[in-house]
């Protein structure tokens, strides 16, 4: 199961061990764009995700909010859901290289 559509390398795959695949939907992802509460932002456009998402925005003072620098924080860059985000956003695009990964960051 993924919560993406299979893609040709793995089709290929697939096909080179003999395994017969089939795609069926089973449901529907929701994604929800967080920000912390204590921040003046309250509403962003996509473009202004895009433009954070790529480091085009870096700081909150860019989309209206306080001179503070903007961290993102994402998930699995090679999940359905960032799949998503790049192809419906960020026009193909890729997430900052500042970006760090959910799973990574610990609490202190």
């Amino acid at each position: 199961m993924a919560t993406r559509k299979i893609n040709e390398k793995e089709i290929q795959a697939a096909t080179l061990s003999g395994v017969k695949y089939s795609e069926m939907q089973i449901c529907r992802d929701g994604i929800a764009v967080i920000a912390h509460p204590g921040n003046s932002v309250g509403q962003l456009a996509l473009e202004q995700l895009k433009k954070i998402w790529t480091g085009d925005y870096t700081n909150w003072k860019d989309v209206g909010g306080p001179d503070e620098p903007i961290l993102v924080i994402t998930g699995d860059q090679t999940s359905g859901t960032a799949l998503f985000l790049r192809n419906r956003v960020m026009d193909d695009g890729y997430f900052t290289g500042d970006a760090e990964c959910a799973t990574s960051i610990r609490k202190s």
